[in-house]
């Protein structure tokens, strides 16, 4: 399929920010930016949205879930540090 020279330019930005960035958080934030430039291109995401659809296939979880998990996680990682203080 051919891409239009905008989202060509988008995915061009998109893929070298994404190399260059040393934080994996932002890194996944650029590969599902790229995904959903795609999905929207192609039109393949049917069931959901691109943005949807993009965010479970980077992340694994449905975009309605991503911040719970994120606060669920770091609730997580706080009691195991903090464990040996009870």
């Amino acid at each position: 399929m051919k891409r239009s020279p905008t989202s060509e330019g988008v995915l061009a930005y998109l893929e070298a920010a994404e190399l260059q960035e040393r934080n994996p958080h932002f890194c996944a934030d650029y590969s599902i930016a790229s995904r959903i430039v795609l999905h929207s291109k192609k039109g393949d995401a049917v069931e959901c949205s691109p943005h949807v659809l993009a965010t479970y296939e980077v992340l694994g979880w449905h975009l309605d879930q991503v911040w719970t998990r994120i606060v669920n996680n770091r609730k997580a990682i706080l009691r195991d540090e903090y464990s040996d203080w009870v």
